[in-house]
């Protein structure tokens, strides 16, 4: 249907078509359910080298950035 909608050049029948795919896709297509991760992090001052990430808990920590400082 996409092929056949890109190539008309009969406004109706593009809409037509294009309505097509769209009730297609609605009826037969899958759905993206968002998934949030319910946690905290927390660290002492004297741990340092620790970011937020944008990714969250998918990241997981990055220990090889973060150190120890004893001075605080």
């Amino acid at each position: 249907m996409m092929d056949e909608a890109v190539a008309t050049t009969d406004f109706a029948r593009r809409r037509m078509l294009y309505w097509g795919i769209q009730e297609a896709i609605h009826k037969e297509g899958g759905a993206a359910i968002p998934l949030f991760f319910n946690q905290l992090d927390a660290k002492a001052n004297y741990v340092k080298g620790v970011a937020p990430s944008p990714l969250g808990a998918l990241k997981g920590g990055a220990f090889s950035e973060i150190w120890l400082d004893r001075n605080g």
